[in-house]
């Protein structure tokens, strides 16, 4: 049987070569978390001392870890969640946010688009049919996100996006030449006078297979539907599977490339513009 390869103990958990047994594994899934909190392969801090911190909890696997870890480190955060109200999908995403919140005892703020902000999804879809509807939902989200970042006074905004995100925009970007994409795909995003709240990605250093994995093996609960307007349209997971195929070949080369990438960052960066 293979061992463990940071204590030498049979080994049950296997990705991207390395061999854990449980206990190591989720050892190295928090050190890989607070190594991010502290800005490495950036070189910028996410998260200081008194920082208040809203979280963006879609119910999926990766905020989920993501509101767990934070609260596990002892952060203090306002975990929120944005329900769009896209059916079964955000049904479960509810169910989900409002059981771990129960199950930790941490309050959670739920905000409906139709409720709180007077937008029905599927009439805006009606009026932008032109537009790719995860493109026009992504940009209200990120506008409303914003919105109450701003009115509860964060100090940032918190958002689940892992290493496969951040290497999947970064390759897609760099094969269209999308130096607007290019700029700002970074794990933390500066506020902007009083109008855009600093963002943070704490989960940069790891993948969708550890995350999965580290969810699975602590019992925290995610929904797996999927959201009705992705199913068979082209999204970043196309990508996504690409990179995987290569990394099978070349095991490591996904994180490589990525942290090359934020190594190399101040190559696109862009002036200022006015919002």
């Amino acid at each position: 049987m293979a061992k463990c390869v940071r204590c030498g103990k049979p080994a049950t958990i296997y990705l991207e070569g390395l061999r854990f047994c449980e206990d190591c594994f989720k050892i190295h899934v928090e050190r890989e978390f607070e190594e991010a909190i502290e800005g490495h392969a950036i070189e910028s801090r996410l998260i200081n001392a008194n920082d208040r911190i809203m979280v963006a909890v879609s119910g999926g696997k990766d905020s989920m870890v993501l509101w767990y870890l934070l609260h596990k480190f002892n952060f203090n955060i306002v975990p929120v969640h944005l329900n769009l109200h896209y059916g079964v999908f955000s049904e479960k995403s509810v169910e989900v946010v409002k059981k771990f919140s129960e199950k930790i005892s941490k309050k959670v703020l739920i905000y409906s688009v139709i409720e709180d902000f007077g937008i029905n999804m599927e009439d805006v879809f009606r009026k932008a049919k032109n537009r790719p509807r995860c493109a026009v939902c992504g940009v209200i989200k990120r506008y409303l996100i914003n919105k109450i970042a701003l009115d509860l006074k964060v100090d940032s905004v918190a958002t689940g996006h892992n290493l496969d995100d951040g290497a999947a925009t970064t390759l897609k970007a760099i094969l269209n030449w999308d130096f607007n994409t290019l700029s700002r795909n970074y794990p933390l995003t500066p506020p902007y006078k009083d109008k855009l709240v600093k963002r943070i990605k704490p989960l940069y250093r790891l993948a969708d297979a550890e995350l999965k994995a580290y969810a699975d093996l602590l019992g925290i609960d995610y929904t797996t539907e999927i959201c009705p307007y992705k199913i068979g349209r082209v999204t970043l997971s196309k990508t996504k599977d690409i990179l995987n195929e290569i990394n099978t070949q070349f095991k490591g080369v996904k994180r490589t490339f990525y942290y090359g990438y934020l190594r190399n960052n101040t190559l696109f960066k862009k002036d200022e513009v006015e919002l």
